[in-house]
């Protein structure tokens, strides 16, 4: 009985099969030519298309973070508004331009890694770059483009080689570019203390210093290879467990102890290099240090522990704040 369902089931799904086959058939028959009619309109239009993207933000939608650190492409910008918006945007300012002889375009390039791409985030439009943007615009009345090249997890060994390839866009005309990186250098070793202890994860983090040190130099070049007048702020790396007193074993260093002490390390690189290598610094490790509001996402209490290192939306506006302060003030550690 149960062999006969069996042949049964076998028969009907054959049937279907073969009445599937001829509807499509037939159908094929009938619509093949109004497609071939439809084509060369449909080519037509995404050329067209395709031009107006490639002159507006070179993107749509959001890049793939793991295709960004390994593929040999160039980089494609993080783009924030919707195409609607970007194009409104656009004709806005091509009206203002007809009636003001004096506006000018700005070009406002951010790279870095997850800090700068906005990781975590409900949306694109509440991390520092596009915070920032809206500032400047602000503040100087004229129009600002932000292209955002920020990549999950890269290093300053990454970065380098990315600009090295030139995979980094818009450079060259930028006004103003803005870098965070080096955490991933740092911060990304601790994870390591576990397993292999307080004494060998410091020797690990003197070689990747050693390393950042020397990276600076050259990322130095190849930004002012490209554009020799630009403006250019990095800023420094705040701390990610502030006020988290979990430690490890036996070691009585707590986690804010230790990440203060790696991202110390780090920013004294940065702020020591700013002059002789010709950048300016955004401190946001000092004003991280001195807010009291909640701008960290990482935590250890009674419902769990979170070692997330990135910041929350609040953050994201504090650090546009201290960006936007060096840029109209000059306040540099």
């Amino acid at each position: 009985m149960k062999q006969l369902k069996i042949l049964i089931f076998v028969v009907l799904g054959f049937v279907i099969a073969i009445a599937g086959i001829i509807v499509f058939t037939l159908t094929t028959d009938r619509t093949q030519n109004g497609q071939t009619e439809t084509e060369q309109v449909s080519s037509e239009d995404e050329q067209k298309t395709d031009r107006i993207v490639g002159q507006e933000a070179e993107s749509t939608g959001e890049s793939d973070p793991a295709s960004d650190r390994t593929a040999m492409h160039p980089i494609e910008p993080d783009q924030t508004e919707s195409d609607t918006e970007q194009t409104g945007k656009k004709q806005e300012t091509e009206q203002t331009m007809e009636s003001t002889e004096d506006t000018e375009e700005m070009i406002y390039v951010a790279i870095g890694d997850s800090i700068t791409r906005g990781f975590g985030l409900a949306s694109t439009k509440e991390r520092f770059s596009f915070l920032l943007r809206e500032k400047l615009e602000e503040d100087t009345q004229q129009s600002w483009t932000e292209y955002n090249y920020g990549v999950d997890g890269q290093t300053s060994d990454e970065l380098l080689d990315n600009l090295q390839h030139d995979r980094i866009s818009h450079l060259q005309d930028a006004d103003l570019i803005t870098v965070c990186i080096g955490a991933n250098d740092m911060l990304q070793p601790v994870e390591s203390l576990f397993f292999v202890g307080y004494q060998k994860l410091w020797e690990i983090l003197q070689v990747n210093a050693d390393n950042y040190y020397e990276n600076l130099e050259s990322i130095m070049g190849e930004l002012r290879r490209v554009n020799p007048d630009c403006r250019i702020i990095f800023m420094t790396i705040y701390n990610p467990y502030k006020g988290i007193d979990f430690t490890e074993g036996d070691n009585d260093t707590s986690l804010d102890s230790l990440a203060d002490d790696v991202v110390t390390e780090l920013n004294r690189i940065i702020i020591e290099r700013a002059s002789d290598l010709g950048y300016e610094v955004a401190d946001v490790y000092q004003a991280f240090q001195e807010t009291e509001e909640y701008v960290l996402n990482a935590y250890v209490n009674t419902q769990g522990i979170n070692l997330d290192v990135h910041t929350n939306s609040t953050g994201h506006q504090l650090i546009a704040d201290v960006f936007f302060d060096v840029i109209t003030h000059g306040e540099t550690p």
